[in-house]
């Protein structure tokens, strides 16, 4: 699993031009209000090869599905679900 610790003097734009991610990527992937991270935080960092995703706190099929670039209906397709998904579930994208 690709994860990034926040240190000190981190910001969302530094972290994406060492990582060579994008700022839009990272915040959805992590679910970041007000681009507002703190010393310490663990972010998750998208990548093409993850194919399981967990559920976070505040998620939905629609956030899910913009955040790796798929349609709901792939997700709910590949999982086997309807339209509800729970905090910890595993997803297959």
């Amino acid at each position: 699993e690709n994860i990034y610790f926040v240190k000190e003097n981190d910001s969302i734009k530094s972290i994406c031009d060492k990582l060579k991610v994008s700022e839009k990527q990272l915040i959805l992937f992590n679910n970041i209000e007000n681009k507002k991270i703190e010393v310490g935080d663990i972010l998750e960092l998208p990548t093409s090869y993850n194919n399981i995703y967990v559920v976070k706190p505040k998620d939905n099929l629609n956030i899910i599905a913009k955040r790796f670039n798929v349609t709901v209906e792939h997700i709910k397709s590949c999982n086997k679900i309807g339209d509800d998904v729970f905090i910890g579930q595993q997803l297959y994208i």
